[in-house]
C-alpha cells in the first residue's frame, strides 16, 4: 500500500517565508495601535499603485496572528498582487493558501499553478510542494516520478526538512524508473527549471500516435498537437514534420484559457521553413504547396519565382489539386513565367478533371477560343456545364455563347457527354 505523502508537513506555516517588517504585534501598545492604522492606510496607497513591498507587508500583516489586523482574505489578495509581479514568496503564499483553503475556498489547481510558477524559479519550497501535490494527486494526475523530481530539486536548493519524504517517494519507484528521474532532474537544472513541469511530463510519457496530435488541433489544444508533431518530426517522421510546418506556418489555437479563450500563437516562418524544407524534399505534398507559398510571398525566406514553380510542380505532380489549378493559372497568364497555353491546358486539365470548377470553367474557354488547342465547341459546352454545375457561373455562359453556334445534335451530344463526364468522375473527359 503506498503512504500518502502527508501536505502538512510539507507545507510551512503561512508567514514563515515572509520577511515581515513592521511593528512587533506581542508588544503593541493601545497607542502604537492608532498609528500602525495610520501606517496601514499609507501602505494600502502605495500597494495599489503597485509598490511591491507594501503588497507583502500588507499581505504579512493581515496573515498574522494578531487579531485585530488578521484577515486572510485580504492577506490573499495583496500576496496575489505581488505573486503577479513576480515575487517568489508571495506566488509561494498564495500557492499554500488555495491548497489549504485560507482565506478562500480550497482550489488545488489554483495551488498547482502558483507552486509551479515559484518551482520553475527555483523556490524550493515550492518545488517540494509541487512534489507533493503530484504525490497525493492533488490538482494534477498522480505521478510518483514527477513527485519525486520535485521533491528532489526541493531538497537539492535547501529544503532539508523534506528530505525523508523524497525517501518515501522512491520506494514507490523502480530503480530504472529513478534513473531516468535523475536524469531528467539534472537536465532540469541545466534548463534553470524553466518549463519543467512540461518538460518531466513529455519524457515520462512519449506519445504513441501522430493522430493523437491532429486530434488535438481539432479540439483547439495547439499545445499538445504541437508536442505531439515535434515528438514525431525529431525522430524524422516526415508527415510529422509537414504537419509542424504547417502549424507555425499557419499560427494555431495553442491552449484554451480559464476564460474558455483561445490563447493563439502566431505564425513563425522560420521554426515553419525549418521543418517544411525537409519534409518538401522527401515529397511530403502540402510541404511543397506550403514551400512554394512561402517562395511566392518572401514570407520567412526570399521572394523567388521560379522556386515557387519548382515546389508547386512537384506538388502538382503529384495531383495537388491546388497546385495543379494554380501552374495553370499563372502558365495562363505569364504570372512570373513565360505565357505558355500549353502548360496551362494541362494543369487545367488535370485540375479539372479532379472536379475543380474554376479549371473547369477556364478548361472550356480555352477550347472555346481554341489556346493552344483545336477550337472544340462540344467540349466547351461540356466542361462549361460542368463548371456551372460545381459552382462556377462563368461556365454557364461560355456554354451559353457556344450553344448559339452549335446545332441540336451537337448541343445534344454535348449534354450527354456532361452527364458521363460525372458519371466517370470527370476522369477521361
Amino acid at each position: 500500500m503506498k503512504k500518502y505523502i502527508t501536505l502538512s508537513i510539507l507545507i510551512l506555516t503561512l508567514s514563515a517565508c515572509v520577511d515581515v517588517v513592521g511593528l512587533n504585534f506581542d508588544e503593541q501598545t493601545e497607542a502604537s495601535q492608532n498609528n500602525y492604522e495610520f501606517d496601514v492606510a499609507e501602505l494600502q496607497d502605495l500597494a495599489l499603485e503597485g509598490n511591491l513591498d507594501a503588497q507583502m507587508k500588507l499581505a504579512s500583516i493581515h496573515s498574522s496572528d494578531d487579531m485585530n489586523w488578521q484577515n486572510y482574505e485580504q492577506a490573499l489578495q495583496w500576496y496575489t498582487l505581488a505573486a503577479e509581479q513576480g515575487n517568489l514568496e508571495a506566488q509561494e503564499n498564495v500557492g499554500r493558501m488555495y491548497l489549504q483553503g485560507t482565506g478562500t475556498r480550497q482550489n488545488y489547481e489554483q495551488a498547482v499553478k502558483w507552486f509551479s510558477i515559484a518551482a520553475e524559479r527555483g523556490f524550493a519550497y515550492s518545488q517540494s510542494n509541487l512534489g507533493a501535490m503530484y504525490a497525493n494527486g492533488q490538482g494534477v494526475p498522480q505521478n510518483d516520478a514527477i513527485a519525486y523530481m520535485w521533491l528532489s530539486l526541493g531538497v537539492l536548493n535547501g529544503d532539508q526538512n523534506n528530505a525523508d519524504k523524497k525517501v518515501i517517494l522512491a520506494t514507490r519507484l523502480t530503480p530504472k524508473q529513478i534513473e531516468q528521474a535523475e536524469i531528467l532532474i539534472q537536465e532540469c537544472i541545466k534548463k534553470n527549471y524553466l518549463g519543467c513541469t512540461e518538460f518531466f511530463y513529455n519524457e515520462l510519457n512519449p506519445p504513441t500516435s501522430l493522430n493523437a496530435g491532429i486530434n488535438a488541433m481539432e479540439r483547439g489544444d495547439g499545445a499538445t498537437g504541437e508536442r505531439i508533431f515535434r515528438y514525431f518530426a525529431e525522430q524524422g517522421n516526415i508527415r510529422a514534420q509537414s504537419l509542424l510546418g504547417e502549424i507555425y506556418y499557419n499560427g494555431f489555437a495553442h491552449s484554451v484559457t480559464s476564460q474558455g479563450a483561445l490563447k493563439l500563437i502566431s505564425p513563425d516562418y522560420q521554426e515553419a521553413l525549418k521543418w517544411l524544407a525537409p519534409a518538401a524534399y522527401a515529397d511530403d505534398i502540402q510541404a511543397q504547396v506550403i514551400l512554394g507559398d512561402m517562395y511566392l510571398s518572401g514570407k520567412g525566406i526570399q521572394a523567388n519565382t521560379t522556386q515557387a514553380i519548382k515546389w508547386y510542380s512537384l506538388a502538382a505532380e503529384q495531383g495537388k489539386l491546388s497546385a495543379q489549378s494554380f501552374l495553370g493559372r499563372v502558365y495562363f497568364e505569364g504570372d512570373g513565367v513565360l505565357q505558355d497555353y500549353s502548360q496551362a491546358v494541362k494543369w487545367y486539365r488535370l485540375a479539372a478533371e479532379q472536379g475543380d470548377a474554376d479549371a473547369q470553367y477556364h478548361l472550356s474557354a480555352m477550347y472555346a477560343n481554341g489556346w493552344s488547342i483545336s477550337t472544340d465547341f462540344i467540349l466547351a459546352h461540356v466542361w462549361g456545364n460542368l463548371a456551372n454545375l460545381n459552382g462556377n457561373s462563368n461556365g454557364a455562359e461560355i456554354r451559353d455563347s457556344v450553344a448559339i453556334l452549335m446545332t441540336t445534335n451537337q448541343i445534344q451530344r454535348a449534354q450527354n457527354l456532361a452527364r458521363e463526364c460525372i458519371e466517370k468522375k470527370y476522369k477521361g473527359c
